[in-house]
């Protein structure tokens, strides 16, 4: 009895041992992430020339410094990394800002308990796309950085919307290592299903989901080349 009570212990800790140091298999959720769906995409960065992105029949402008002369919709004190640029695609183009600031800067604002119950002081990624349609409109993209055990769960971390449109943004590391931050993947959920996602850095890779509306693939690729510039 005690033989077999060890040996079941044994067993036990072998498999604690494993979950806590094998690579998580890769992600194969067949909604989203399927060949026909991804989206070439490459990096062009010169010696002499800006960062730019091409991802699918999208691609980005050089970047300038500071806030366009739209302005912003809210007042920000002292915003970082300031920056705008523009998207061009098949139906035209759609201009991008970008900048840094805190979470406090959207006190007044009705926000999903992710981004609300988090600390004043949380930095806050805050992006500015002009809508496909409505050209005086501009989608909102508030995003927040994520721990790794949020990523481990897939859990939301930011939100894109206009009036009373919105989309949820989550961030996963399911292509990478649990417990890291090895190949962070961000999505855009709609209630939930993922209509595009995005994984940032030396080899980027953009998945857009083939059911969204031409206005939906414009304004999802001025989104995801915010991240990739991010």
């Amino acid at each position: 009895m005690e033989i077999y009570t060890m040996n079941k212990y044994l067993l036990l800790l072998c498999c604690l041992v494993t979950a806590c140091t094998t690579t998580r298999p890769k992600y194969t959720d067949p909604g989203l992430y399927t060949i026909p769906q991804e989206w070439a995409t490459s990096l062009h960065d010169g010696w002499f020339s800006a960062r730019t992105y091409s991802l699918g029949k999208y691609s980005t402008g050089s970047r300038q410094g500071g806030i366009a002369k739209a302005g912003l919709p809210l007042a920000i004190q002292h915003p970082t990394d300031a920056y705008f640029y523009t998207v061009s695609g098949p139906s035209g183009s759609l201009a991008v800002q970008t900048l840094n600031t805190v979470r406090v800067v959207f006190g007044d604002r009705p926000l999903p308990a992710y981004l609300s119950s988090v600390a004043g002081t949380t930095p806050v990624f805050y992006a500015l796309v002009n809508d496909p349609v409505q050209s005086m409109a501009r989608w909102e993209l508030l995003l927040r950085n994520a721990s790794y055990l949020e990523l481990n769960q897939d859990a939301p971390i930011g939100v894109l919307q206009l009036d009373k449109v919105s989309y949820r943004v989550t961030a996963h590391n399911h292509f990478g290592t649990i417990n890291s931050y090895e190949k962070v993947t961000y999505e855009i959920q709609d209630h939930g299903k993922p209509l595009a996602a995005v994984m940032p850095g030396a080899v980027p890779r953009v998945w857009v989901s083939s059911t969204v509306t031409p206005q939906q693939e414009a304004l999802f690729a001025a989104v995801i080349s915010t991240l990739l510039l991010r």
